[in-house]
């Protein structure tokens, strides 16, 4: 598959459209897509935690790259093979934590474990958020930070706080995810918050970014671009192309996220000069193809405050090629998809057909 994505990425087309299949999840607010009730059930679920009669548990370096794999599918959007993968994973690394609990408790093996475990939430919590599953995002999410705490790892343990932040925002609830990134970042950083190896600094910047994020939600713009100007040197000490922790924290990402609060704040069309110049940016590139995807969404929404809904609706075809499950399955990009037809009922035959595939009617 990683193969498969690269040349989908040289080609300038979707994995589905190079490989002939339509392997997307549906319109999945509120619940009720199978594949999303079964991750559901899976974090109902407490037989681990309840003294039962344990399963075959795989080996640790299996579970490890199936975690890995599953970060893989989340970066690229394939969001109906991670939900399929997901019930398993989560069974087994409850399964996983309860044993080394047990033979090993605080021992190293323990530790190792719940950082995994900690991963898998963390997952769970993304995709379910992008689909727009809220209420289990929110426990899974939740449990990532329980699990933190178990952890010895201190950055993994507060990049958990990240996914939590985010379903708060989308809940409606920026202040709180606002003031969780904030405490969070301080209480990480030290006396100079930019003393400190990559993987700290990555999880520190992101935590910027996302309490940004939760800034432009509350529509405070002083404190947004604030945060986003502290952001940016923490980035320039990282540099581009790294992927530390798990965060792709960079220079490209603070540009993409200066967008988004833009757009956020109501003011996406004094940014389009920016959305250019990142077009042109090789570190921009190197991001996972559901962050650029989402970013086109974002340049989308952008247009249309500046009134080209024409634009728009090019922007998300451009999202679709370059990553499909996030045009195709997040409700976030079929609202600005029916934005973009009630702005422009003459819109391109392209901008229809996609309209007519999501059976998306306005």
């Amino acid at each position: 598959m990683s193969v498969v994505q690269q040349i989908a990425d040289v080609l300038g087309i979707s994995v589905s459209q190079l490989t002939g299949t339509t392997d997307t999840v549906g319109h999945a607010r509120g619940g009720g897509v199978p594949e999303v009730e079964a991750v559901r059930a899976a974090l109902t679920r407490h037989e681990a935690h309840l003294g039962g009669c344990p399963p075959a548990v795989p080996e640790l370096g299996v579970v490890e790259r199936s975690v890995g794999h599953a970060w893989l599918c989340l970066a690229r959007a394939d969001y109906l093979r991670l939900l399929r993968a997901l019930p398993d994973l989560i069974t087994t690394i409850q399964w996983c934590a309860a044993g080394s609990r047990g033979s090993d408790p605080g021992g190293g093996e323990h530790q190792s474990v719940t950082v995994l475990v900690e991963q898998v939430y963390q997952i769970a919590a993304e995709v379910l958020r992008r689909l727009g599953v809220l209420d289990v995002a929110w426990l899974a999410a939740d449990r990532a930070v329980l699990a933190s705490a178990d952890s010895g790892d201190v950055w993994w343990a507060a990049r958990a706080a990240i996914p939590l932040a985010d379903v708060l925002r989308d809940m409606g609830q920026p202040r709180h995810g606002f003031e969780l990134c904030v405490t969070t970042a301080h209480r990480l950083a030290g006396v100079n918050p930019l003393d400190g190896p990559p993987g700290y600094l990555s999880v520190y910047g992101t935590l910027l970014l996302h309490a940004a994020l939760s800034a432009a939600g509350l529509g405070d713009e002083i404190s947004t671009a604030d945060l986003l100007d502290q952001a940016e040197t923490v980035a320039e000490a990282v540099g581009p192309g790294h992927d530390y922790y798990r965060t792709c924290f960079g220079p490209a990402l603070v540009a993409i996220t200066r967008v988004a609060t833009a757009v956020e704040l109501g003011c996406g069309q004094k940014i389009l000069a920016d959305v250019s110049r990142l077009a042109a940016d090789p570190d921009f590139h190197r991001l996972p193809a559901a962050i650029r995807a989402a970013y086109l969404i974002d340049v989308a929404r952008a247009h249309l405050q500046d009134a080209d809904p024409i634009t728009a609706g090019r922007a998300l075809l451009a999202a679709d090629r370059t990553a499909e499950g996030e045009v195709r399955a997040r409700p976030a990009a079929r609202d600005v998809l029916a934005a973009v037809l009630r702005a422009s009922p003459r819109a391109e035959p392209a901008v229809t057909q996609l309209a007519e595939t999501l059976n998306l009617t306005i």
